[in-house]
Formats: C-alpha cells, structure tokens, sequence
C-alpha cells in the first residue's frame, strides 16, 4: 500500500514541476484541456492524501495494538511522543495541507506554490525519518543522548 501511495505522490510530484516550469509555454495550447487535466491531477492527489491519512492513522494504531512486549511499545511511543516526535508527525501534516490545499483555485494555478508541493512530493520522508532516528539510536546504551548545546551551567560542572 505504501509503494501505491508513494507512486500516486511521486508522479504528481513531477506533474507539478513539469506543470510550473512550462505553464507559459504552455498557454498557447488549449486552454480548457489544460485546465480539465489539471483539475482531475489535483483532484486525484487530493483524494489520495486522504486516502494516506486514512491509512496512516491505521497502521499507528494497528501497530501500537501489536505490540507485544513492552519493548516496541516503548519504541513506538518514542517515535509519536520522544525528542524526534516532529520528524514523525511532519510527513502526515504535510501531505494533509499540500493536498488539501489544492482544492483552492488560487493555490492551484499559482506556479511556484506548486513547484514547491512538487519538490516535497518528490522527498522520502520515511526514508528520511529513518536514518535521523537511526542515527540518533545508536545500539550501545551509553551513546543514547541528545545533542545539549553548551549552558552556562555545563561550563561550570
């Protein structure tokens, strides 16, 4: 399900950065055709990031039941609620107002806001969100710690 949603999300990705870079030359086509197309695009998108939230939402859930031992409860309360709980919750926020936002005439004909919803279509966040938290879990106990920058108080210990 993901690998259909990461398509969906990809491919309108390009859509809009092939859309913005050459909307001016693209005037002198017909207008109307280029509207319709546009319009069931972002309709499509908009759909999905719903359909996304939806299944979201699930796999949270369905995950954090399944948990069996105490462990991956632990690991998936950090993930929602630990010092990297914006790094979690920034891939379904995003998708949720990029592709609702699209319902807004102005925002849809605008080209660089759709440039830019193109460009955030095109990043992996779970990939992203896994290599910061991996590298911020590292395996050994005594590495488990948060960058602190330098206190007043820490010069003094």
């Amino acid at each position: 399900m993901d690998l259909i949603f990461e398509s969906i999300f990809v491919g309108f990705g390009i859509y809009s950065i092939f859309l913005s870079l050459s909307r001016k030359r693209l005037e002198s086509w017909d207008n109307q055709f280029l509207r319709n197309i546009d319009k069931v695009a972002s309709g499509i998108f908009s759909i999905g990031g719903i359909l996304f939230i939806g299944y979201w939402l699930f796999d949270v859930l369905m995950a954090f039941s399944l948990a069996a031992d105490e462990q991956e409860k632990y690991g998936i309360r950090n993930r929602l609620f630990g010092p990297y709980w914006f790094r979690f919750w920034h891939q379904p926020i995003l998708y949720l107002i990029s592709t609702q936002a699209l319902w807004i005439n102005k925002i849809r004909r605008n080209s660089p806001i759709r440039f830019l919803i193109g460009l955030l279509m095109l990043i992996s966040f779970e990939k992203l969100i896994r290599i910061i938290t991996s590298l911020h879990r590292d395996y050994l106990p005594s590495s488990w710690s948060i960058p602190v920058s330098d206190t007043l108080v820490n010069w003094l210990i």
